[in-house]
């Protein structure tokens, strides 16, 4: 029996190229499998067009599941939930959406994707737990996009971990009200 855990509290998205090959991680809160069996079922009409929709999740006291959905065994959905235990959340559904980009990856890079796809979520919502951060608002269309406010006195820290964890992949401005990270 799990006491105290972590998850996210929204939706994220994150989009990375390999090779030619796009991959879309998504995450979710959830709170069952039920809720995890709508969403994968939602998504993969979404994406009919995708070669993959491969999955995992971890829900308190309920079942770790996981799917490759046609890439060879191990380089998929085990990645996601390897990426998912890394950062020990729970009531997390992520799925990585492939669109083949016409070269073959490899099974050490095609896990390595997947793994990526699901770890760089992971990751930014991990520096916002960790910081006084409050996240105003959010948008992941076409890529993510967060309006959040950071003390005065942290912003130059929390900049830098972010600058490091994608480096320096990200844009911040300031308004009047806060910082817009994407």
């Amino acid at each position: 029996m799990v006491n105290s855990f972590f998850t996210i509290s929204e939706k994220a998205e994150f989009r990375i190229k390999e090779k030619g090959s796009l991959f879309i991680g998504i995450a979710f809160p959830v709170h069952n499998v039920q809720e995890c069996d709508e969403i994968l079922a939602q998504h993969r009409k979404e994406f009919y067009d995708a070669t993959h929709v491969c999955y995992a999740y971890r829900v308190i006291n309920g079942p770790v599941k996981y799917s490759d959905d046609g890439e060879p065994t191990g380089t998929a959905g085990v990645r996601l939930l390897n990426a998912i235990e890394h950062y020990n959340y729970f009531n997390i559904l992520v799925l990585s959406i492939r669109y083949f980009g016409g070269t073959k990856l490899g099974v050490g890079p095609l896990g390595k994707a997947y793994y990526d796809s699901a770890k760089n979520i992971s990751q930014v919502y991990r520096i916002f737990s960790l910081r006084p951060v409050k996240i105003i608002g959010s948008d992941f269309n076409p890529s993510p996009v967060f309006k959040i406010q950071v003390p005065y006195t942290e912003a130059a820290n929390f900049e830098n971990e972010l600058r490091e964890l994608l480096n320096g992949k990200f844009t911040i401005t300031f308004d009047k009200k806060g910082m817009v990270y994407s």
